[in-house]
């Protein structure tokens, strides 16, 4: 199985650390069916590739990120082979070994899988109904499913954050989020794996669960800086 990964970046300083973090640790473990590419929007007049960048004509702004991804889809699929996409963000930590075998058992099409802990709300029910979408932070799209979202692009709300977005869009062609596995880390003191549990309260995660897991949520708060921390315990722990 083949499966690029994007990751929404930014050159704003603080994105740029944590860019920079990524390419040390989890960014950095190669695999020949894995592909990393960044993901940027500059306004320039027009969108590319160029190397593991994906440069977008759109300026930067959270909900040009929608722009972004779907421009992205676009040069991803046009020049690319590959089975499934995951789309994630920088406070995310992947395992690429664990995310593999995970796709091994997941369907090769018509497939939409995130974390899918949300409902549609106010605005975003009145234009979509009632449903889940899956988070941001990471998804998975199996191929088809990319170019039925290229195909009906006019579908795309952009004026609602991006992971609401393309939920809705797809609801409207009967594709639905399936929930997939996150572990969101907020501290490591201890040499512990802290993460949140339920809505007020906070577990130790265990180390089975750390080995099986493929997506981690680094986001702690100031300069990032202890998600970058987070990102070199997780790389030692799962890498070596």
């Amino acid at each position: 199985m083949k499966i690029l990964i994007i990751v929404i970046s930014s050159t704003d300083m603080v994105y740029s650390k944590l860019e920079e973090g990524i390419r040390k640790t989890w960014g950095n473990n190669k695999n020949p069916n894995v592909k990393i590419f960044y993901n940027y929007g500059n306004g320039t007049s027009e969108s590319y590739i160029d190397g593991d960048k994906i440069i977008c004509d759109c300026t930067e702004s959270i909900y040009n990120i929608g722009l972004k991804t779907l421009k992205s889809f676009e040069l991803l699929y046009d020049n690319f082979d590959f089975d499934y996409i995951f789309r994630t963000n920088l406070s995310s930590f992947i395992s690429i070994n664990n995310m593999i075998k995970y796709v091994e058992n997941i369907p090769s099409e018509k497939f939409y899988g995130g974390v899918c802990t949300l409902n549609f709300s106010g605005e975003h029910l009145q234009k979509f109904g009632e449903g889940t979408f899956a988070s941001g932070s990471g998804y998975f799209l199996s191929k088809d499913v990319v170019k039925i979202i290229i195909d009906n692009k006019d579908y795309w709300d952009h004026s609602v954050i991006d992971d609401v977005a393309i939920a809705g869009l797809l609801k409207k062609l009967g594709i639905l989020p399936t929930l997939c596995h996150r572990i969101d880390i907020i501290d490591i003191s201890n040499d512990k794996f802290t993460a949140v549990s339920g809505v007020d309260h906070n577990i130790v995660v265990s180390d089975d669960d750390i080995n099986k897991c493929y997506h981690f949520r680094c986001k702690t708060y100031g300069d990032r800086s202890d998600d970058i921390k987070i990102f070199e315990k997780l790389n030692i722990r799962l890498n070596g």
